[in-house]
This record gives structure tokens, C-alpha cells and sequence, in this order.
């Protein structure tokens, strides 16, 4: 047996203020739509941007979506770049590569990927974009296996891992092998917003009378969450407090991706059409938990599920899959309103349990709130995200002086060398009538270059960027037209001017 000891960030003295000043921090996500990886990014761009002030960045591959919006009113630059996901090993290599070739034009200090894709390809390819620091995020304990040769490549090269649950970090070290020194457990991070309509709004929005018992799932529409399982547990409870005369409906906000035609195929199987509301994505998520009784929460694997911290937030008891990342959330307070994955049995016993028990509602939900707003503040998760990177990355070395006045020095010795070739190349022309045609067409390049690199001496060296290549290949142009220029005053016959 081998027993692994992860930490797990807790910053009692703050880290020195702006350790990412002016650094250049690239996020990449799988896409820019709006999900619980993709929020946790969002809070912590913002941070970095506004707190930090840093220069960051939010690239999404092949779509864009909320996050570019909320981007933008933030002022944070995001981008759409093209990598076929779902395409064979040989065409996500070449992908990397592009997307590599891509983030080395900006060169970043550091990139900050979320999610499987995004981390393989940016621990495949940091080294090559000139980051000094790439930073794999794992947010699930392991949905999407690691198998390829290239995607295990990847997770050795990568220097810093971390996981937002203690489930995703065991993954990290036992099937991935990842040493546990390089990985943190750092939980995600709760941010509230004001609601934009109350209970009585949302109910009357969605057709639901005040009496009726109301559940709801926050999460997108993928079969990880295994919504069918909850489906057929609220089955059982719609039958059950219906011999009450009670009503009760279930309210499933998220995104409708694959699964959604399948969900409501099996709604209208178990005959659940007046019992159940597909929202789809809700940006009013509070103002939508203030008019439920509980949350619940039937995916089958998760790392620290943003579905279950908004209804804890919300002050909400939470009926739940027994999986590491839902119990490591709900704390001991919650254990007992968890059911096994996939038994709609039992977890239609929890949803009565608490239909029928007002009072447990309101202790368990009290004590939920409390337990979001001392283990998953936003801002702690900022900090400590901020201490890991700031630490990881090496000191900004200050600026070298004396390579500096050597950088000056030599374009100055370049200008005189080349300007002298100019006038001797005049006087000789002067004094025996003949001239030399390199010196006459060359030298004033020479001229040109020196007074560039006087100018801009951090351009010396070679171009590493597109936009670098531009520059250099602009000043050589330049410096020709002014040696064409001054061949053709010293020999304008040759140009068919007499």
C-alpha cells in the first residue's frame, strides 16, 4: 500500500503583494463556454488582472461563448483558437503545435490550463512558447483517461500541478504518477452575486405554485452528472408525495449538451412532464436557489463540483451522490444526505427524508452556508493559487546594465564604423573619380541597423517573434532604399541619369 500526503493550501500571512506584476499569464480552456472550470478561470483572471495586475489572457479552443463576454466586460483579452479535439493522436499533435506557434508570439510567463485537452497540450509544448511556467489544473478525479504515449509525455514534462480536490490529486499521484511534491489541493472558489429576481419570480418563471416541494440539479447536461439516474429517483418521489397531495418538481439548470434530448426522452418515459423544468443555462443561478427547498447532485465522478457550492451557498441541504468530491465538499454535516452513484433508490429516500423534515432542511442548510464561507472563499483560492505560481516562478532577473551599455556601445561603434565607410567611399570618389559599389550600397544598412539597435538596444539578438521578424525585416528595407539612394548620388550614369 502506498500512502501519499498532499497539502492543502491554507495562507494564514499573505504572500508579497503583486509577485505577478507585469507578467504575462495565459488561461487555456477546452472552450469558452460557461462551466465550473471555466468560472473558477473567470475569478481567477480577474484577480490576477485587477489585484495582481498582471497581463492575462483567456484562450478557448474552437468556440466561443459567456466567457468571452465576461471577459470583455472585464477587460481581459480572450481568444478563440482552432484545435481538433476529437480528431486522431497525429492531428492533436500537429494542433499542439500550432497552438504552440500561436502562444509563443505572445509570450507568456505562464500558462494556466483547465481540463484534460488544454493541460496535455500546453504541458506538451510550454517549453517551446517560452512560458517559464506551465501550471496543469485538474478539476475531475479522472473522467478521461491518460493512455497515449505523447499524453503521458506531457504530464512529465509539466513542473506544478494542481487539484481542487483531494480525490483529483490522489488520481494525479497514483494512476499518473505525478510526484507529490509538485501537486497542491487548492478547493475551488465560491464567488456571490446578487440575485436578479426572487423566489416569488422564479416560481411564477417557471410555473410552480408556492406550496409545491422544489429540487434542483445546477449542471450542464453531460452524462458524467448522470441526470437520468436523478430522473428516475424523482420518479419516486413525485409518486410518493403525490398519495400525500403534495407536489413537488425538479428543476435541472445547465447547458443542454448531448444528453439533453435523451433526458427528456426519459422524462416522457416515466410520465415526469409536470413534475420537470429544463432551464437550460441560468446566469441568475442565486436568484433561482432562493426558490427551491434543496439541491441535489447525481454525477458519478467529480473533483470539487460548483453545482454543489452554489446550493451550499444558498443556504440549501444538498441530497448527493457518495462520491470523494461531493463528501469533501458537503463536510461531515452533509455525509448522511449522500446516496451510492447510480441508486435512484436511495437517493429518492434522501429526497423524501428531507420533504418530510422542514427543520433538518434548515440546520443542514444553515450549516452549509457557514461551511462555503469558510472553506471556499474566492479570494483565498486567488491568494493561494497566487503564492504556488508566484513561487514557482523564477525571480525576474533586474535588468543586466553592464550587457546593457555593451548593447549601446556597440551600435555606436556600428553607426561611426558605417558612416565612415560612407564618407570614405565619397572622398575616394571625390579624389580618383572611382567608388566601391558594395561599400556605396551597404554600408548605409549599417548606418540604419546601429541607429535602431541605439534606440531599441533590447532588440539586439535574434527575432524570436513574428511581429520581432517584421520589425528587423522593416529597418533592413529601409537601409537598402537609403544604400540605393546613395549609390544612385555617387553614380547616377549607372541609373541612366546623366
Amino acid at each position: 500500500m502506498r500512502i501519499f500526503l498532499v497539502s492543502c493550501r491554507t495562507v494564514d500571512t499573505p504572500f508579497p503583494a503583486q509577485r505577478l506584476k507585469g507578467r504575462r499569464v495565459v488561461f487555456v480552456l477546452g472552450n469558452l463556454e460557461l462551466g465550473g472550470a471555466e468560472r473558477q478561470a473567470l475569478i481567477l483572471a480577474r484577480h490576477l488582472a485587477e489585484h495582481e495586475q498582471a497581463h492575462v489572457e483567456v484562450w478557448g479552443f474552437n468556440q466561443s461563448g459567456p466567457v468571452a463576454e465576461s471577459c470583455k466586460r472585464h477587460g481581459i483579452t480572450s481568444r478563440v483558437v482552432p484545435y481538433p479535439v476529437k480528431a486522431g493522436s497525429l492531428s492533436r499533435l500537429a494542433g499542439a503545435l500550432k497552438v504552440a506557434r500561436l502562444l509563443r508570439e505572445v509570450r507568456p510567463d505562464v500558462l494556466l490550463p483547465y481540463t484534460l485537452a488544454p493541460n496535455v497540450v500546453c504541458g506538451l509544448v510550454w517549453k517551446w512558447t517560452g512560458a517559464q511556467l506551465c501550471v496543469w489544473n485538474q478539476r475531475d478525479e479522472g473522467i478521461f483517461p491518460v493512455t497515449s504515449w505523447w499524453q503521458r509525455w506531457a504530464v512529465k514534462r509539466t513542473p506544478r500541478f494542481i487539484s481542487n480536490s483531494h480525490a483529483g490529486a490522489r488520481y494525479l499521484i497514483e494512476r499518473l504518477n505525478v510526484d507529490p511534491a509538485k501537486v497542491e489541493v487548492i478547493r475551488n472558489g465560491f464567488e456571490g452575486s446578487q440575485t436578479e429576481l426572487d423566489r416569488k419570480e422564479w416560481r411564477q418563471r417557471l410555473e410552480i405554485d408556492d406550496s409545491s416541494f422544489v429540487a434542483c440539479m445546477v449542471a450542464n447536461l453531460h452524462t458524467n452528472k448522470d441526470h437520468a439516474t436523478l430522473l428516475k429517483a424523482w420518479g419516486i418521489v413525485s409518486n410518493a408525495l403525490e398519495q400525500e397531495r403534495r407536489s413537488a418538481v425538479l428543476v435541472l439548470a445547465g447547458k443542454h449538451y448531448g444528453a439533453y434530448e435523451s433526458l427528456v426522452a426519459l422524462t416522457r418515459t416515466l410520465k415526469l412532464d409536470h413534475s420537470v423544468r429544463f432551464t437550460g443555462q441560468v446566469s441568475d443561478v442565486p436568484g433561482l436557489l432562493s426558490a427551491v427547498d434543496i439541491g441535489v447532485f447525481s454525477s458519478r465522478s467529480e473533483g470539487c463540483p460548483n453545482g454543489v457550492l452554489e446550493c451550499m451557498a444558498a443556504g440549501l441541504p444538498v441530497a448527493g451522490t457518495d462520491i470523494d468530491g461531493v463528501r469533501e465538499v458537503v463536510g461531515d454535516a452533509g455525509r448522511s444526505l449522500l446516496a451510492p452513484p447510480g441508486n435512484a433508490d436511495a437517493l429518492a429516500q434522501i429526497i423524501l427524508k428531507l420533504a418530510h423534515d422542514p427543520d433538518l432542511c434548515v440546520k443542514i442548510g444553515d450549516q452549509n452556508r457557514k461551511r462555503i464561507a469558510q472553506e471556499y472563499d474566492a479570494r483565498r483560492m486567488c491568494e493561494d493559487t497566487v503564492s504556488i505560481v508566484g513561487a514557482a516562478l523564477p525571480v525576474r532577473p533586474v535588468r543586466d546594465i553592464t550587457m546593457y551599455i555593451k548593447q549601446r556601445l556597440f551600435a555606436l561603434v556600428l553607426i561611426v564604423a558605417c558612416a565612415g565607410m560612407v564618407y570614405y567611399g565619397w572622398h575616394r570618389l571625390w579624389q580618383e573619380g572611382v567608388y566601391s559599389l558594395k561599400m556605396a550600397a551597404f554600408a548605409p544598412v549599417g548606418v540604419i541597423g546601429g541607429f535602431f539597435l541605439l534606440l531599441f538596444p533590447t532588440m539586439g539578438g535574434k527575432p524570436n517573434t513574428t511581429k520581432e521578424k517584421v520589425i528587423v525585416l522593416v529597418v533592413f528595407v529601409i537601409g537598402l532604399v537609403a544604400g540605393l539612394i546613395n549609390w544612385f548620388l555617387m553614380d547616377p550614369g549607372f541609373f541612366g541619369y546623366n
